[in-house]
């Protein structure tokens, strides 16, 4: 929510951003977030994860590409007068995006932007009348496919289809809650990197340690963990304060603004 937030500020300032702002600028990114979805399904996996783009010797997540394209483009257009009008257009960018998220097993970040649209929604609107009325007819369309969807996960789940997709996708999310809420009861596989987490933090003492970190991927990920790893928990303690104070003092800002 903060990155599309800075995202209206800063394009309010910058002409450079014109283009993008436009709506054959927003149709570019559009078009850009789908061929970044289409690459991931080919994708190759590295250390186990997938949608990984990898052209070369160069190797990004493409999903991330398409979550910073999706809040640059709502943030443009919630930015503009009167956007209650594009509501439908929202709905349905929001769709093609959640969609494509979920085909490539992607929960986590569709869940993350679904909260973030609604809240950006919430806070910007001045006419809900009119963006419900705009977003009626998408709104119908994606509520049935909503309903299609949740029919076909039942019926494999029932029919014990254990295989393909969408039963992957099941798993997979299967995985992170249990390895979220039960690290200690999956040890090896779903909680092996929550494990891990719990040794890194403490193996660095209050002012940090230049002993080797023990978790899988250090270069590239938990990079909190790997930084109160090296630089201790005061140091992971002042992070933390940031945000906090971050967030209050975003938070007043925001109440002491009257427009």
């Amino acid at each position: 929510v903060s990155f599309t937030i800075t995202i209206q500020v800063f394009n309010r300032g910058c002409k450079l951003t014109s283009f993008f702002l436009s709506d054959k600028g927003l149709c570019v990114l559009t078009a850009i977030s789908v061929i970044c979805y289409l690459l991931c399904f080919v994708s190759g996996r590295i250390n186990g994860a997938s949608n990984w783009i990898i052209i070369g010797g160069i190797s990004i997540q493409g999903t991330e590409i398409c979550k910073l394209i999706y809040y640059w483009v709502l943030g443009a257009v919630v930015n503009r007068p009167k956007f209650e009008k594009y509501g439908g257009r929202i709905l349905v960018f929001f769709a093609v995006n959640a969609v494509c998220l979920a085909l490539n097993s992607e929960l986590g970040y569709m869940l993350i932007i679904s909260v973030v649209t609604l809240i950006m929604l919430l806070i910007c609107t001045e006419n809900p009348e009119e963006l419900i009325r705009s977003m009626k007819t998408p709104g119908i369309i994606m509520i049935m496919l909503m309903i299609a969807g949740c029919v076909v996960v039942i019926c494999t789940m029932n029919f014990g289809l254990e295989s393909g997709f969408i039963w992957g996708a099941i798993d997979k999310i299967k995985g992170r809650v249990l390895g979220f809420l039960y690290p200690q009861q999956y040890p090896d596989t779903y909680g092996y990197q929550s494990e891990m987490i719990s040794v890194v933090l403490f193996n660095g003492g209050f002012f940090g340690s230049d002993r080797e970190t023990i978790l899988p991927v250090a270069e590239s990920d938990m990079i909190f963990a790997v930084t109160v790893a090296k630089l201790g928990l005061i140091f992971g303690l002042a992070i933390i304060m940031l945000y906090i104070l971050f967030l209050v003092l975003g938070t007043k800002i925001a109440y002491e603004k009257k427009n």
